[in-house]
């Protein structure tokens, strides 16, 4: 598996839309307007956030008008605030689930009074996002009120699955939508507390997308919507077996550290890799996270169950 390297330009998918890969492989997709550009996710780090910044500033001097995450698994405040200006990061949206799962880890790390929840302060520190939406909403660039005669609409669909949050990106009249990490391709996904049932069927539902061309994952290459969702399906049905059966076996947490290298031997074998120490590590990092979200979301289902 060949890391790519952080500082790579962005590859154009058409015009005006625009894909960057971190070094982490993560995808982050740029729509760029007349009066500003979107950018669907971020990546991991500050450093590869600068970096970005750098590249998208060669193809646009106009502002970031907001930042659409696509889901919980794909927020990090480091990165939001590094494009602060004057402390103040750009406009950033989450789906309400995501922003729930994200307020519920804070409250765990600033203690406060029950009365008067996190302040906006707090939240604006850690990098926050600032809006939500329930089920689906549209960002428009090239608005009127800038002269534009030719908006371009943006569609955040919420379907749940990979992650609390978990929302497709579409650009209308396009054909190309961003699934963050509902797919990955050609490694395993950045997943969390989200429903597996749910995520094979969006996964399922990708070829029914009416008038979808491109699918930019949240990791790997685009595809088409008919050849895209293979890796990913198996990856889940393995996820959801493995994971009832370690439930139901009344494991310890600390035991899903075993769990971990055969869901990243699942890549590389399909592919004929042979992984470095480095993205070994990087991988099992993501993929023990995953699993200790999806532990921490099934255990209370199973103690139910028990009593």
């Amino acid at each position: 598996m060949t890391q790519l390297k952080s500082a790579s330009p962005p590859i154009k998918l058409a015009k005006g839309i625009y894909l960057w890969h971190g070094s982490d492989n993560g995808n982050v997709g740029v729509v760029i307007g007349d009066d500003g550009f979107v950018a669907i996710d971020l990546p991991t780090s500050p450093q590869d956030t600068l970096l970005w910044r750098t590249e998208i500033a060669k193809l646009t001097d106009k502002p970031l008008r907001l930042v659409v995450f696509t889901s919980s698994t794909r927020v990090s405040g480091e990165a939001l605030k590094a494009l602060s200006i004057q402390r103040i990061a750009p406009p950033s949206i989450i789906q309400d689930d995501g922003w729930a799962q994200l307020y519920s880890a804070l409250e765990a790390t600033y203690p406060h009074a029950t009365e008067t929840g996190i302040p906006l302060q707090v939240r604006a520190d850690v990098g926050f996002p600032d809006m939500t939406f329930t089920d689906k909403t549209t960002y428009m660039l090239n608005s009127a009120a800038h002269g534009a005669t030719q908006p371009i609409c943006i569609d955040i669909h919420h379907v749940g699955g990979c992650g609390p949050g978990g929302s497709y990106v579409t650009v209308r009249d396009t054909g190309i939508i961003f699934v963050g990490d509902h797919v990955s391709v050609g490694e395993p996904p950045a997943f969390g507390a989200g429903n597996l049932d749910v995520w094979l069927k969006s996964i399922a539902n990708l070829p029914k997308l009416k008038n979808v061309k491109l699918i930019v994952p949240g990791h790997g290459t685009p595809g088409h919507p008919d050849e895209i969702g293979v890796e990913i399906t198996d990856f889940v049905k393995a996820l959801r077996s493995t994971m009832k059966k370690f439930m139901n076996g009344n494991h310890s947490r600390e035991g899903l550290v075993k769990l971990v290298p055969p869901f990243v031997d699942m890549y590389a074998t399909k592919r004929n890799l042979v992984l470095t120490d480095e993205e070994t590590e990087r991988l099992s990092r993501r993929v023990l996270t995953g699993l200790e979200q999806v532990y921490a979301k099934l255990t209370p289902i199973v103690q139910a169950v028990i009593v």
